[in-house]
């Protein structure tokens, strides 16, 4: 457990938060802040912290040969590295204070070109697609519409979107008839690393694909100068693409579950749980992960993973969380990338939208909180990103998960004074609509 402030340990006092990722320079400077970090957190065991990246990745899937090793998370801690793997240096902060805000300033340091990344530059194309989810629920329209040789699967962060594109492919694979089935993540909002740049993989790509019938899967595309070059030629391959900006293909929107398809996903994950007091808990916990695969699979995770708790407990507790604008750690690091990949104008937009108290808004709303005009084309922006969706002629809406988000930056980000002004300007423009 961390320190508590104040607390001497060997009459030398600890400082009183954990060490801050955003001042370091260089790399030997970040791996001195991840071993303050140890410190800081009471100075577990490697095996300890091992232990818990591996409980929270067993959580979410991994398979055996996946899982971290001790030697590897030894190696993350020692100065005189070259690269680190981020995924794993992320993981071990993760396993010494899981707070969302304080694991996105970390990805953040990693990803602002500073330090080295082993794994940016090892870039596979596997020969295999991922296994596909057994308990896949739904989606019965969007399978329907795979229909041409490229497909782009695109929506809101956590939406489904990758598992929805395995599952085709699956699909595909057993009813066609392909040389060769491939499986690359292109990166294109990675947390801690860089998009894949297609050079990265072209020569690999095209020596596998060469007069062969492709089955290929694309995942995470960040644009269509990322993808263009990877397509198979080969008559009869097909392609599946996801990425949660529109693209200039053939795309199908990928939305959030239908309540009951959500519904049924965490019943069928956790069947022995019991519901409690509250006979719609599992109802109310689908609705608080805003119908979203992602968050809804790591809800049935941390289902499955407290003993004693009812359904009834997990939905209050979502409850608690929702109140405070926190969100799961897992969906903060699937909305975060998008967040930091928009221009200033964009997120400022996105911030004071989330102080709007309707479930929807339109222009003139927008151009008021933010105190600006014209607003249009930061609406543009952050609907192509998926951040806000159109809800009927002239106006929009954010997701819940989207607005905690939103509130969460507006206030670490802006002044109490501004939000106080937006709010005002608000309710001036909606006075004078009278």
């Amino acid at each position: 457990m961390p320190v508590e402030r104040g607390f001497a340990m060997n009459d030398i006092a600890l400082p009183a938060g954990p060490p801050d990722p955003a001042r370091a320079r260089s790399l030997d400077d970040l791996v001195g802040c991840l071993r303050g970090l140890k410190t800081w957190a009471g100075d577990p065991s490697f095996d300890t912290i091992t232990r818990r990246i591996n409980a929270r990745w067993r959580a979410a899937g991994r398979r055996a040969d996946e899982l971290a090793r001790r030697g590897t998370v030894v190696d993350c801690f020692k100065p005189g590295r070259r690269r680190v793997n981020a995924e794993l240096m992320v993981a071990v902060v993760q396993a010494l204070h899981d707070y969302p805000g304080y694991v996105a300033r970390w990805r953040q340091a990693l990803r602002d070109g500073r330090v080295g990344t082993e794994a940016a530059a090892q870039v596979r194309v596997h020969d295999r697609l991922p296994d596909d989810l057994p308990g896949f629920v739904g989606r019965s329209a969007e399978l329907a519409a795979v229909q041409e040789p490229v497909t782009v699967f695109t929506g809101m962060p956590g939406a489904g979107k990758t598992a929805l594109a395995v599952h085709a492919a699956h699909r595909l694979a057993a009813d066609g008839d392909f040389d060769v089935t491939l499986f690359a993540d292109l990166r294109g909002f990675h947390p801690a690393m860089p998009p894949v740049e297609p050079a990265q993989i072209l020569d690999g790509l095209r020596r596998r694909l060469a007069g062969r019938r492709a089955l290929l899967v694309l995942d995470d595309a960040a644009s269509m100068r990322q993808i263009a070059p990877l397509l198979p030629a080969t008559p009869g391959s097909r392609t599946l693409v996801t990425s949660r900006r529109r693209l200039d293909v053939a795309q199908v929107e990928v939305e959030p579950l239908p309540p009951a398809d959500a519904r049924r996903l965490l019943t069928q994950a956790v069947p022995g749980v019991p519901a409690g007091s509250d006979p719609d808990a599992y109802r109310r916990v689908a609705e608080r992960c805003g119908h979203l695969p992602l968050a809804l699979t790591h809800a049935a995770g941390q289902l499955a993973a407290r003993a004693g708790w009812t359904v009834t407990d997990h939905a209050d507790r979502l409850d608690e969380r929702r109140l405070r604008l926190e969100l799961d750690e897992r969906i903060e690091s699937a909305l975060h990338p998008s967040y930091q990949a928009l221009p200033p104008g964009p997120q400022a937009l996105l911030r004071t939208l989330a102080l709007h108290p309707a479930a929807d808004f339109d222009l003139a709303a927008a151009a008021a909180l933010l105190g600006t005009t014209p607003v249009t084309a930061h609406l543009d922006h952050l609907t192509r990103e998926h951040l806000i969706r159109p809800a009927g002629p002239g106006r929009y809406a954010l997701h819940d998960l989207v607005r905690v988000y939103a509130a969460r930056r507006g206030h670490d980000e802006d002044r109490p004074a501004d939000r106080a002004a937006a709010r005002e300007r608000l309710h001036a423009w909606r006075f004078a609509q009278r």
